[in-house]
Parts: C-alpha cells; structure tokens; sequence
C-alpha cells in the first residue's frame, strides 16, 4: 500500500477487509460481489488518476469499493451509489470515516438523471447494477471524462441471474461494440469484462 493511499479504517490489509466483507455478503446471501481479477483492474486505474474522481454504480457490501479505494490517493474522491440499505451499510459501517467516499443511497437511474445536469465528471466509471448498465447506460457514459474509463463486469453467467437474462447481456456487449467515440475491448477473463475508454 502506497504511503498516499488511505489505510482501511481498522488498519487491517485490504486482503482482511475483503474477508470480512465476503463473510457479511455470505451472511446476507449476497452472491454478487465483484471477483478479485476485477478488483485488481480497477485499482490499478484509479491509481493512474491521481486526484481523480470515480464512480461506483451499485456498491453492494462494498467489495468494488474497497478495490477503488486501495487504488486511490488521499486527494481523490468516490462517489458509490445503491438502491438497497442492507447492502451498503456494511461498506457504510467499514469505510465511512474515510472522507474520500460519497456514499448515496436511492435510485441510480434517477440519481444518473441528476448527476448529468450537474458539471462533475469521473475518471473511471464502473457499472455493476442495472442503471448504467442495462439501462440509462447513455447517462452513465455521459459522465465519463474525455480518455477516462467505463467499466463493466459480469458479462459471463453469474449466479442470481433472472431467466432470460443473457439475451440482455448479449444485447449489452454488441452494443458497447459499435458505440461511437469510444474504443472497447471484452476482456475474456474473470467475470467476463468490458472495458472502455472515451476518445
């Protein structure tokens, strides 16, 4: 861990942290955090940016979030957005006295409808629920800095999926394929990724 880069709240490592977030997720039945491959992506783009401004669309327990963080320096800021309270006050309880980190909690679609007509835009965004994803994914990719980042993970089966969710996943990753200034790759590992950088 660099010496501009925030420890976690109780000291411990990020691999302890990570434990005890994967433990609170197992607990609540929570099967999709984000996997470790990701978690190591995005905290190596992050770390590129320093001073930078990241958004995280769907915290969860606050796996993703723990990644970004270890990544981030002590001048940058998160914003993490979540529709559902079980799940972000575990990231709440472990990361709130981090004074980098924005947590909202409410509707992405809604929040992404506001966040478009204010001027901040992010470095990194990193998509992992269904605003932004597969649905008000042009507002998501609004926000998105000129040479920054969007970030989707979870193209590969997971578990919880609904049925028939696949033909949306297929839909998504055509798309993302075809999106006029932008350049993306899917990545063939972990989760299944899509990665893409704004001209």
């Amino acid at each position: 861990m660099s010496s501009t880069t925030r420890p976690t709240p109780d000291g411990s490592s990020l691999r302890q942290t990570l434990a005890v977030l994967t433990a609170a997720a197992e607990d609540l039945g929570f099967v999709q955090s984000s996997e470790g491959d990701l978690g190591r992506l995005l905290r190596l783009l992050v770390a590129s940016r320093p001073g930078g401004s990241f958004l995280e669309l769907g915290t969860g327990v606050g796996y993703g979030a723990a990644w970004l963080l270890d990544g981030m320096d002590a001048d940058s800021r998160l914003v993490s957005v979540e529709l559902e309270d079980d799940l972000q006050r575990i990231a709440r309880a472990t990361f709130d006295d981090d004074p980098r980190v924005e947590w909202v909690l409410g509707d992405g679609s809604e929040w992404l409808r506001e966040a478009v007509a204010r001027p901040e835009r992010f470095d990194v965004v990193f998509a992992d629920t269904w605003p932004g994803k597969y649905h008000d994914r042009d507002l998501a990719m609004e926000l998105v800095k000129p040479h920054g980042w969007f970030v989707l993970d979870d193209l590969y089966p997971q578990p919880g999926w609904p049925d028939g969710h696949q033909a949306n996943v297929d839909r998504l990753i055509a798309d993302m394929q075809s999106v006029d200034g932008w350049r993306t790759e899917f990545l063939p590992w972990g989760s299944g990724l899509m990665l893409c950088v704004r001209d």
